[in-house]
């Protein structure tokens, strides 16, 4: 966050030092309290302004602008299928420090053309700078960004749960429920495959990590636009 100091003052007054912070929250006997600055070098703030006793705070947290406009955004790109593509690509990203949740490529119905879809966490400027900079790519016919674009999203997850005989049917009423898939089954286990979006994976990953999920794997999300358009 780059905060160059935080102190505590005997009048409750708080010296933060940096550069520019947007949310400082305060909190009190279980209560919260918002409110937003804006400062240069040095800025104070009084804590009392917040509360009418003005004392009594237990905690104080500031976050600088930037991580308050972090968002998740999804981003398609088709590209030559050739050798040596997909380093380019996830090289330039880890390269320029842009921070991918989930990343996957596969051909698409054309044997000459792959898909590389991207999960990416960073602000509109950081984000659009990443498009830029993937255009820009040899070997990159286009790139698409799914924002405040109508799209269906997927990802298929396998799950390897430990399931014996007392907990087995268990397992299978909270896999029946999702309809999830069980594709193999031993004494001790239960391996389960279950396609949807991150929403209802995270579902179901908190109901099994009740019976000890032994490993998983998951394919990353997968994007395409409803309708008849396509990212060409």
């Amino acid at each position: 966050m780059g905060i160059g100091a935080l102190s505590f003052f005997a009048d409750f007054e708080i010296f933060v030092c940096g550069s520019e912070y947007a949310l400082a929250t305060a909190g009190k006997a279980g209560h919260h309290y918002d409110f937003i600055f804006c400062g240069r070098l040095a800025q104070l703030v009084r804590a009392s302004a917040l509360h009418a006793e003005g004392r009594g705070f237990e905690s104080l947290s500031a976050y600088h602008k930037s991580y308050c406009d972090m968002n998740k955004h999804t981003v398609s790109a088709l590209v030559e299928n050739k050798f040596g593509v997909l380093a380019r690509v996830s090289g330039m990203l880890s390269g320029r420090g842009f921070n991918i949740e989930t990343l996957n490529v596969a051909p698409t119905n054309r044997a000459d053309i792959s898909r590389i879809t991207a999960t990416i966490i960073a602000d509109d400027e950081s984000l659009n700078r990443c498009i830029r900079q993937l255009d820009k790519l040899v070997n990159v016919i286009t790139v698409q960004n799914f924002d405040g674009v109508d799209y269906v999203a997927r990802e298929l997850v396998m799950v390897k749960v430990k399931a014996d005989q007392t907990t087995r049917s268990q397992v299978l009423e909270i896999a029946g429920i999702f309809r999830a898939q069980v594709v193999d089954v031993s004494l001790e286990s239960l391996i389960i495959e279950f396609t949807g979006n991150n929403n209802k994976i995270t579902a179901l990953l908190k109901l099994l990590e009740n019976f000890e999920i032994i490993e998983m794997a998951r394919t990353g999300t997968l994007t395409l636009e409803r309708g008849a358009t396509s990212c060409k």
